[in-house]
């Protein structure tokens, strides 16, 4: 299963979820959007997207667990991973510094920076040519 040109948006608050994948499609970005950990988890159970934009409280399991789930499957060593949230512990950061991510946001985002700084990693991410 090859990597697809689709980026995920995984956020349990609709403003931000709609209002980030937006923002994404408006800068030429194909977006699928889940609402929830196990609506991410079945996306993502036949899916390979290029990105995967997580809330960290998501509903029904955190978007660090995923992320540490994604990262563990070879199949998504190409798939660039950024973390979102409005807050993080003290161990929700050291988790986090122990996960390979390419992004780590807390709300409230700045669109085009976060916009400019995922084009820049998909841009530079290894296989991107392919």
């Amino acid at each position: 299963m090859g990597l697809e040109d689709t980026l995920l948006v995984a956020d349990s608050h609709q403003d931000c979820r709609e209002t980030l994948a937006m923002a994404l499609e408006f800068s030429g970005y194909s977006v699928c959007t889940a609402v929830s950990h196990h609506a991410a988890l079945t996306w993502l159970r036949h899916r390979t997207p290029r990105a995967v934009l997580l809330d960290m409280h998501l509903l029904g399991g955190s978007g660090l667990d995923l992320a540490r789930v994604l990262r563990a499957n070879p199949r998504f060593d190409r798939t660039r991973i950024l973390l979102t949230g409005t807050w993080f512990t003290p161990r929700d950061r050291a988790i986090a510094a122990s996960t390979p991510l390419d992004g780590l946001w807390i709300k409230p985002l700045e669109l085009g920076e976060l916009v400019r700084q995922l084009s820049v990693s998909l841009a530079t991410a290894p296989g991107a040519d392919a």
